[in-house]
């Protein structure tokens, strides 16, 4: 399943991570996590790169927090109560 900030990526011709890593100056695995949600860019690489993605600081924000992994919950489910 393709990220919304990978879309984002990709429809401003960047095809690949490497590609628009290179252009904000950013490793490709920073690219990567950005995408998976596994972390998010800080506010002035926010700038940055909405500016490279042609889209706006808002329109950015939205799509980073799409990417973000969603929680169940449930995250004490494992635990047993003493």
């Amino acid at each position: 399943m393709a990220s919304v900030l990978g879309n984002l990526r990709r429809s401003a011709g960047f095809m690949t991570q490497g590609d628009l890593a290179e252009k904000i100056g950013v490793e490709r695995v920073t690219i990567s996590r950005w995408e998976s949600g596994r972390r998010e860019p800080r506010l002035a690489m926010i700038t940055r790169l909405s500016k490279t993605l042609n889209v706006t600081e808002r329109e950015l924000i939205a799509a980073i927090s799409a990417s973000k992994p969603a929680h169940n919950g449930d995250c004490h489910a494992n635990q047993t109560s003493a």
